[in-house]
């Protein structure tokens, strides 16, 4: 890491904030979310005409990434005015305090979501086509078909060993969240 962090040029927590963008865009967007970051991360701050152009991804398909990626709150828009055409361009490009912030919400979200299921004490029922799990209360909303592909759901009663691991690692993601606080 030190090796590619000294080859780019960059400081060791700008070179973090870069993969994290990158990382999120991926999780938000595909693999286009991950090209387009790519650029934006190499390149700077760039309009999605240019984005588009360097990446070969239509204009109207890069637009819907980079507005979900700002939704995300990962990328930032600036807004210039056009004398040619009377009109204002769009600039995208990411701060890499922004992006950790967006990156530690989300991952207090996800341990405080994963924290409720790993404390959830009743039946749990399994999709079997799906690869899903449900809580009885959702298990019975659905008369006990999967609300994804209307499988049949299967009943788990003991998932005792599988919620001691998700409790490791609920306290693994704790120590973790911790660490990006200082990052």
């Amino acid at each position: 890491m030190k090796e590619e962090i000294k080859e780019e040029g960059l400081s060791e927590s700008k070179y973090k904030a870069k993969r994290i963008f990158m990382f999120l865009a991926q999780k938000i967007a595909g693999l286009s979310g991950l090209q387009i970051a790519a650029v934006l991360a190499s390149n700077g701050s760039m309009s999605a005409e240019k984005i588009a152009e360097l990446t070969g991804i239509q204009v109207a398909v890069v637009r819907d990434i980079l507005e979900r990626l700002h939704a995300n709150g990962v990328l930032f828009t600036t807004r210039i005015p056009s004398t040619e055409y009377h009109s204002v361009i769009f600039k995208y490009y990411f701060d890499e305090v922004t992006v950790l912030r967006a990156f530690r919400d989300k991952l207090k979200s996800m341990i405080i979501h994963l924290t409720k299921v790993s404390e959830y004490r009743g039946t749990f029922y399994y999709c079997p086509t799906c690869n899903r799990y449900y809580s009885e209360e959702v298990a019975a909303e659905n008369d006990y078909q999967c609300p994804v592909c209307g499988s049949e759901l299967e009943e788990r009663p003991n998932l005792a060993i599988e919620f001691r691991r998700l409790r490791k690692f609920v306290d693994e993601l704790k120590a973790k969240f911790v660490q990006t606080m200082y990052i």
